[in-house]
């Protein structure tokens, strides 16, 4: 068995030390990067369901604005046909 591993232990070295500079220098810095971005990611994605949020509530606003709008107009069509009646019968002829 020492003798295997005296023949062979250089091998095992050299892998050792080309896995351990892949781990160190390829893996780490991909996974530092993979996470940079999945941060990065996050956040942009946060900063759209911000916005979205803004544009979702104004457009709730805008809805009530036009509601109570159309509930003014409505009031006003009804004093103005209110008020149209009553120039006609005043306009009347007389019996």
């Amino acid at each position: 068995m020492w003798s295997w591993l005296k023949d062979n232990g250089a091998g095992f070295i050299a892998v050792g030390a080309i896995l351990t500079f892949l781990h160190f220098f390829v893996v780490t810095p991909l996974r530092h990067a993979s996470n940079q971005n999945f941060e990065t990611l996050r956040r942009e994605m946060n900063q759209r369901f911000d916005a979205q949020d803004r544009r979702i509530e104004d457009l709730a606003k805008d809805v009530s604005d036009l509601r109570r709008l159309s509930e003014r107009i409505s009031r006003n069509e009804g004093q103005i046909d209110v008020i149209r009646r009553q120039l006609q019968t005043a306009d009347a002829p007389s019996p």
